[in-house]
């Protein structure tokens, strides 16, 4: 069942009980990865991040009647936990946490090697936040720049500047 289908049945079994909540555990099994590695990334810090992500799922659960489907559930649930780290306030220590945050990485490419790697989030961290947020959004978790600007609650012109920004200055980063 795709995500979309996951979400619908949520919604259809949402008062049913039991089969409410066995649908959004669907929604959370089938989202729950992406999320905390894009708030990893995101926050710097992967206690924070899983902590943010459980308090986005909650909130999600609750607020689910808000949901008025203008974008899909994976910008929804995105956008809640962007402002549940904003929430948290400053994150401390973001360059550590990147570094512990290399030993936990799946989806990075087995070429790149530890101290690319290292110089890939240390190169992040120099972004500003709203860059920084659109480029891992797009390029790192695979959303359109329509997606991410509802996820970021930002106009779409302004998501495609963050990541072309981004993308310029990882370049000029990562080549430095």
């Amino acid at each position: 069942m795709g995500k979309d289908e996951t979400f619908l049945a949520f919604l259809a079994a949402s008062d049913a009980g039991a089969a409410g909540q066995a649908a959004f555990g669907e929604l959370v099994t089938a989202n729950q990865p992406a999320l905390r590695v894009f708030l990893r990334r995101y926050v710097g810090d992967q206690s924070q991040a899983e902590d943010i992500a459980q308090e986005a799922f909650l909130l999600a659960y609750k607020y689910i009647g808000q949901f008025k489907g203008q974008s899909s559930f994976r910008s929804w649930l995105t956008r809640i936990a962007i402002r549940e780290a904003g929430r948290a306030g400053k994150k401390q220590n973001r360059q550590a946490a990147m570094v512990d945050d290399l030993k936990n990485e799946e989806h990075i490419e087995t070429k790149i090697s530890a101290d690319q790697r290292y110089d890939l989030h240390q190169a992040l961290a120099k972004l500003k936040t709203a860059e920084r947020a659109a480029l891992l959004l797009c390029d790192g978790c695979g959303m359109s720049h329509g997606e991410a600007a509802k996820a970021l609650d930002t106009p779409l012109g302004s998501v495609k500047t963050y990541v072309a920004r981004a993308r310029q200055q990882m370049r000029a980063l990562m080549e430095a």
